[in-house]
Order: structure tokens, then C-alpha cells, then sequence
């Protein structure tokens, strides 16, 4: 089972959007380098990000936060090829 970061769905939320990282970042008030690291696993989601990015990626911040949380603990646990 491969576990998702909520930088998956970010991802897949820009994309389904049709608008550019910048733009996203515009929209939402987020820099465009914090949702580029969130995308590519550096930055872990705070809460007030997701919050943020809830209402674009069309998921609740709990369940973004809780992707997270399982992702980091995955980690955590070793089980590295599952995330």
C-alpha cells in the first residue's frame, strides 16, 4: 500500500485546475516556494496550511493533516518503500 502526502494532492488538485503553481500560490496566499517544497516532500503541512490549501485541493484540512500524519509516521516506522 503507498502511503500519499498531501503534496500528491496538491499536485493533482493544480493540475485538474489547469492553473500554474504561481497562480496557485496567488490564489490561496501561499508562497509559491512553500507549496513547491509541500509538493516535493520538504515541508511538512501545518495545520494553517491546511487550512489554506483545503478549500483548493477540495479535501477538509483534517484529512490533509491526516495524510500527513500517517506519511510521517510510515516514515517514521521504516516503511519507506511504502511512501
Amino acid at each position: 500500500m503507498t502511503i500519499k502526502h498531501p503534496g500528491d494532492v496538491l499536485q493533482a488538485a493544480i493540475e485538474a485546475s489547469g492553473m500554474t503553481l504561481r497562480q496557485v500560490s496567488e490564489t490561496i496566499g501561499v508562497s509559491h516556494s512553500t507549496l513547491s517544497r509541500i509538493i516535493n516532500r520538504k515541508q511538512v503541512l501545518t495545520a494553517d496550511l491546511a487550512v489554506k490549501l483545503g478549500g483548493f485541493c477540495n479535501e477538509t484540512p483534517l484529512a490533509l493533516l491526516s495524510l500527513q500524519n500517517r506519511y510521517d509516521l510510515a516514515q517514521i516506522q521504516g516503511n519507506d518503500a511504502q511512501v
